[in-house]
């Protein structure tokens, strides 16, 4: 490992990595092969301990399969939640916020 982690940071980074990782092999599993070349940069950034790539890697990655058919989003979603816990409308930071702003004026502004 590139950079000395904390314990915490490193927990940190192997949840990333391991959540990363599940997204991109269910994307390249539903055909998405311009994915594969993702696992050297993702095991360059483990290897280094770049937490904030990952990040921002794993933003992107929510995105896009927040956009995906909602058979495959739903297949992916169930995975997440049992791996982890989560799925990705839990996961997906810029959401929350957009649910939180409508709660708090109480009406929804566009679709």
């Amino acid at each position: 490992m590139g950079a000395k982690l904390s314990e915490s940071k490193l927990k940190e980074l192997i949840f990333l990595n391991d959540l990363t990782l599940l997204i991109t092999n269910y994307f390249i599993e539903i055909g998405e092969t311009d994915l594969e070349v993702m696992f050297e940069d993702i095991n360059k950034a483990f290897k280094n301990g770049w937490i904030a790539g990952f990040r921002e890697g794993l933003n992107d990655l929510i995105l896009d399969a927040l956009e995906l058919p909602t058979d495959q989003l739903t297949e992916l979603n169930r995975r997440l939640k049992e791996r982890f816990g989560k799925d990705l409308f839990d996961m997906n930071k810029k959401l929350e916020k957009k649910i939180q702003a409508i709660i708090k004026r109480k009406k929804v502004r566009n679709d």
